[in-house]
């Protein structure tokens, strides 16, 4: 089976599941890490294209694999998210080799809101 560089396996037979829409959701580079939270799922890495729209090189999407546009696609992170968590406040944390975020120095560490992923602190 062909896939994309992301899939979603059935966590109890590791059968690849469809209904995450691979094929050419993300597009030219490798994914670095991927968390996920709820119905929410987190990715980030040099990514440049889901489903042929340009995207930063942190998104959202749900866990079918649907882009989030309510997410902040205008975000700064210059850098690499390589960790990602969520705090027992909501606070989604991301870390990694990163400068800046919307144009704060970060110094590899960044608290955004889940939600919107607009930068917090």
């Amino acid at each position: 089976v062909a896939v994309g560089c992301a899939v979603k396996l059935n966590p109890t037979t590791g059968a690849i599941d469809t209904s995450f829409t691979t094929g050419q959701e993300f597009l030219l580079g490798n994914i670095h890490s991927m968390f996920i939270h709820g119905t929410s799922l987190y990715v980030s890495g040099y990514i440049f294209s889901h489903r042929g729209v340009t995207i930063p090189q942190f998104v959202k999407t749900n866990t079918s694999g649907d882009l989030d546009t309510t997410f902040n696609l205008n975000s700064t992170i210059i850098g690499d998210v390589t960790n990602m968590m969520v705090t027992t406040s909501g606070d989604l944390i991301v870390a990694g080799p990163i400068k800046s975020a919307s144009g704060k120095a970060a110094a590899g560490l960044v608290f955004l809101s889940p939600t919107t992923g607009i930068r917090k602190r």
